[in-house]
């Protein structure tokens, strides 16, 4: 988790892109599949993801493989 203010200026605790990533594969089958398409090519196309991180997650949700 990590800590970020919202557009209203107050401050928010939100999950890392990695672990938003990973909960949205983990839960494929309840997730709108234009969501999962959308979330898979913005996150693997951006210049700030962090592969060791994200391995990091599947390992503890162990999801290694669908990753």
């Amino acid at each position: 988790m990590m800590e970020m203010i919202s557009p209203q200026g107050g401050k928010i605790i939100v999950y890392d892109r990695e672990r938003c990533i990973c909960d949205i594969i983990r839960h494929r089958k309840q997730t709108d599949p234009q969501v999962f398409i959308q979330a898979m090519k913005e996150y693997f196309a951006s210049k700030e993801r962090d592969n060791i991180r994200l391995m990091e997650c599947a390992g503890k949700f162990h999801i290694e493989e669908k990753v």
